[in-house]
Order: C-alpha cells, then structure tokens, then sequence
C-alpha cells in the first residue's frame, strides 16, 4: 500500500506552513517580477520614442529601480523558504522512517530492503519527494505570468501574438509527449542505482570472504556489467531530455525571427513603438516557459509516485506512519517514544509462542517460566532455534503465535527499557570506544563498568585510550573486545532483565568467569543467555534445551543431562573443547 500523491503532499507542506508560505510568497514575486519588467520597459520606450513630460520618464525609471530593489527581498524569501522547507521535511521524514524501523517493527525483524539501498532511498527519495511541493508556486506563477503576457501581447497585436505562441504551444506538447519516455529512463536508472549501491556495499563488506573463495573477478564483472548498463540508461535518458529542450529553443528561436521581422517593419510603419516590439519579443520567454513547466510537473508528479511508494515500503504495515506529525523542536532525543515503565519483575511467561522465518527455521509452541533473579541458559545445536528464542524474549522479535507476559501484564510494546539484549554480531559505529559503551547513557559507573568487563587493560593499549575510534562496526577490535564492549553497554543500563546471546565465545577462560561474576552481582538479576559453555551451564538456575525449532526439556543440568542425549552430547562435546 503506498499514499496517495496529493495526500502526501498537503502532509509535507503541513510539516512546515511557515517556511512554504515564505517560499510561495517570494517564489510568486519572482516569476511575475520580470513581465512587470517587461511592462515597465514597454511604457518607458514608448516614451522615449515620443514627446513627453520628464516627470513621466523619471516616474517610469524610479517604478523600473524599485522593482528592481523588491526582487532582492523576494529572492531572499524564496531562497530561505526553499532551504528551510526542504530541509524540515527531509528531517521529519527520515525520523519518521528511521522511528518506525527502530521503534515500531521488530527489532530482529530484517527490512524490507538492503542497508546500502535504504541509504539511497533516504537520501535521493526524500530529496525527490520534498522538492515536489516546491513545484505547485511554480506552475501557479508561471501560468499567470504568461496570461499576462499573452493579453499584453495581443493588445499590441493579436495576429502576431497568435503566430508565435500557438507553434509554442504545440511544442510544448510534443514535449510533454516526450516526458514519459524520458521518465522510463529515470526509473530504470535508479533501480540501476539500487543494484550498483548494495552490489558494492557488499563487495567492500565481504572483501576477504570473496578473496578466500575466489569470487572476487565474478564480483567486478557484475559491478562493471550493471556499470555498463548505467552508462547506456543515462545517455538515453539525456538524449531525451536534449532533444525536448532542443525542440522548444528552435520554437523560441524560430518565434523571435517572426517578431523581429513583422515587429521590426511595424516599428518602421509606426502602426507599434519600440516598446510594444521589445514587449513582444520578452513576452514569448515568459511564454514559452508554461508548457515547459506544465510538461516537467506532471512528470515530476509520476516521479513522485514512484518515490512515495519506494519510501512507504520501509513500513508497509503502517505507511502512513511516514507522514505522521513530529516536531523536532520538541521532543527530547533521550526519550524513547515506547518507552513504558514496567512493574517490579516477578516473571516473564511464554505461553505457546512461535515465530517463523517464512517457510524456514523457527521455533513453535514454546512455554517457559523465567522467575525474578534467576539464571536461564537456552542451548542446543547450531540452527536449532537458540537466537530466535531469544529474540523473542527480548522483543527483538513479536510472536506470530502465542503471547508474552510480564507478570500477568502482556507485553504489546517492543524494545521496553526494562530489558536489555546484547546480540552475536555487537552494534558499533565509528565512534569513540566510551561513545560506543554509553550511547546515551548515564557515565557515573562507566570506570566500573569497564573494569567489570576486563576492558581497562585493553583500553591502556588503545592508541588513544577510551577515547580511540574503533572504526564502522568496530573493526579496530577483536572480536573478545567488541563482545565486552555490548557487554559493558547493556550492564550500564542496570535493566531488570539481561539478554545476552553468546556473549562469551571469543574470550578465554579466565576472562569468561570474570565477566559472568561481574553479571551476577549486577543490577539486572534476571539473566537468559544463549551458550554452550560448561561454566555456564553449571551456573543455571534452569537449562532450556532447543532442538530442531521445539523446546525439548526445561530443569536444571543434571536432569536435562540425565533426560536427553542431545544434552549429554553438548556437554561432552563443549568440556572436551575446554
């Protein structure tokens, strides 16, 4: 489902009244500013022509000046219109956007298109759609300026008038005719866009994988192949583009030698004045300019469709969300809008809850019990369902099936406060490493925390200490220290339940034990983790064994050992890796 154009629209100029009606106000001035010119200069050539009063020449030449003052103003109001506008609705619509994936869909739950493709449509959709608005002063001003032209013009002489601008008009129309096949082109060019964005985002993000398996020349084949069908998109798309205006300049040109000829032996005849011929050959640019812009709108009006229904797929559960009100003014970055205060935990209950990834793995069916204070460790083979459990614990992920409880209270909103989850893949930017741990975050026990976490020898080694830029996705770190990094962010935020999948694969031994007695003297007293890790599993107040997308046992290790023989291979397996 996408929205309608003229619905979106009203909602965009509704964004931000204010700066629109600057801008329409200004543009307005400045399309009728040059035929009021144009009539000034009639008038004051005319008089030069003819015995007249000086006070009239001097009148036409102080009305010509000023005009010319009041065009700065309105320059002025339509350039700070145009960049405030644009850039408040850019602003609300990419919060808009960016709210609805963070907020309001599963945090798990992958977007409907790639990371690098997501980029494109955030930048040049967005870009699309606030310059549309922007065109309706535009089509306004430009057809009453040339109204104005061609009843000027036909008052001096209407069978010239009619001679040059019905040719005009008609190439306007071949122009528009041309518009759609030029539009074909700038559609296909950027789905183009898309595919080269994400083919090399993936090159760049799999450099190493490709090198190893010796993919990389198929790699540059494809990038040179969709390159190369960029390279015949954009010079078709251009060739169109030249020969509309090519069509309408012969149309100007041959119309102004028609002036020039007929107007110059009326001049002569004195039938017009000099005026009255620069009137008619100035009018034919005010003109000829209608059709043109009649023709760019409405195929900027089919562009526009296209890029409100790219941008309504962030969310097509709820695609009005895109152009719901916000004021940036107004709300506070550290709040969350679903954020929720939840009561005192006594337990999180799963009753029969499933999640499927289409026709792939999942989990179904699953009961389970998670009391206030207590260890939880969900284990099983690779595949078997570990992380989507998990996610669904933590509201990365909603139920298609059953419900969650906290308390007796169902959980309705996702990503609360209350719980906090650390994933395989830790989430970094290119930030400072203590930028990366805080995230917004309250820095009183950041030195604890650190410490907890076994980063503080780490941190000595740091070029720069708490203060070194880890790189995109932390890749200045190792993989143990990316793992304390998301460790020591979700400790600091001291939640009444902690998620943590996996969280001590990459650290020996020693460090593993250090970090789980820094978890079980922290603040969040209710922990599930996902791991096969005997120090662990012997820690456990409960061990929920997955297997195949189905919770086969629940109790603590012996019983699950004694009960199944998945377990006594995972345990046999796991302490023989130790």
């Amino acid at each position: 489902m996408s929205i309608p154009t003229p619905r979106f629209t009203a909602s965009m100029i509704g964004m931000s009244p204010g700066a629109y009606g600057v801008y329409t106000a200004g543009r307005l001035l400045n399309i009728l500013f040059p035929i009021t010119v144009f009539l000034i200069e009639q008038r004051l050539f005319n008089a030069l022509a003819l015995t007249t009063h000086n006070w009239v020449l001097w009148g036409l030449l102080a009305s010509y000046v000023g005009v010319i003052c009041l065009r700065m103003g309105a320059l002025l109001m339509e350039a700070w219109g145009d960049v405030t506008f644009r850039y408040r609705v850019n602003g609300v619509l990419q919060h808009n956007t960016l709210h609805h994936a963070l907020y309001e869909r599963a945090g798990a739950e992958p977007l409907p298109v790639s990371a690098l493709e997501a980029i494109n449509r955030l930048r040049d959709d967005v870009d699309e759609v606030a310059d549309f608005p922007l065109w309706l002063p535009e089509v306004v001003g430009t057809t009453l300026a040339a109204g104005i032209a061609f009843a000027a013009m036909a008052a001096i002489d209407s069978r010239l008038t009619l001679l040059c601008a019905v040719p005009l008009l008609l190439l306007g129309v071949v122009a528009y005719l041309i518009w759609p096949y030029y539009l074909r082109y700038r559609y296909a060019a950027g789905a183009l866009e898309d595919q080269y964005t994400s083919l090399l985002g993936s090159i760049i993000a799999g450099a190493q994988t490709l090198i190893l398996r010796n993919s990389a020349p198929a790699a540059i084949q494809r990038l040179a192949a969709i390159t190369r069908q960029r390279q015949h998109v954009g010079v078709r798309g251009v060739m169109l583009q030249q020969a509309q205006e090519a069509l309408v300049g012969l149309g100007v040109a041959g119309c102004s030698v028609a002036v020039y000829w007929y107007g110059g032996a009326a001049v002569m005849q004195g039938t017009i004045g000099i005026g009255d011929l620069l009137l008619l050959i100035s009018g034919l640019s005010v003109i000829v300019w209608l059709p043109n812009v009649i023709a760019t709108f409405l195929g900027d009006y089919a562009q526009q469709t296209v890029s409100i229904g790219r941008l309504a797929a962030f969310m097509p559960e709820a695609p009005l969300n895109l152009i719901r009100s916000w004021r940036w003014w107004q709300q506070s970055p550290q709040t969350s809008p679903v954020a929720m205060q939840l009561p005192p935990l006594h337990q999180l209950r799963l009753e029969q809850v499933g999640y499927r990834y289409g026709d792939s793995a999942g989990i179904a069916g699953v009961s389970l019990t998670i009391h206030r204070g207590t260890l939880t460790v969900i284990t099983g083979r690779v595949g078997s369902g570990k992380s989507t459990l998990l996610n669904l614990v933590s509201g990365l992920l909603a139920p298609q099936a059953g419900q969650v409880f906290w308390n007796e209270q169902p959980l309705t909103k996702l990503g609360a406060p209350d719980i906090v989850a650390t994933t395989q893949i830790p989430f970094l930017v290119s930030d400072t490493l203590q930028d990366n741990i805080l995230l917004g975050a309250d820095p009183q026990h950041l030195a604890a925390v650190i410490r907890d976490c076994a980063l503080d020898i780490d941190i000595t080694q740091l070029p720069d200490g708490r203060a070194t830029v880890v790189g995109p996705r932390g890749v200045r770190l190792s993989g143990g220290q990316r793992q304390r990094v998301a460790l020591a962010r979700a400790l600091l935020r001291n939640a009444q339940i902690l998620v943590l999948d996996d969280i001590s694969s990459a650290v020996d031994v020693t460090t593993e034990a250090q970090l789980w007695h820094a978890i079980r003297r922290s603040g969040s007293g209710t922990i599930v983790a996902a791991s096969h890790r005997p120090a662990l599993l012997q820690q456990a107040d409960q061990i929920v064994l997955v297997d195949a997308g189905q919770v086969v046992a629940i109790g603590t290790l012996a019983h699950v050992r004694a009960s199944q023989p998945l377990m006594q291979a995972i345990w046999h397996e796991a302490t023989q890796h130790d």
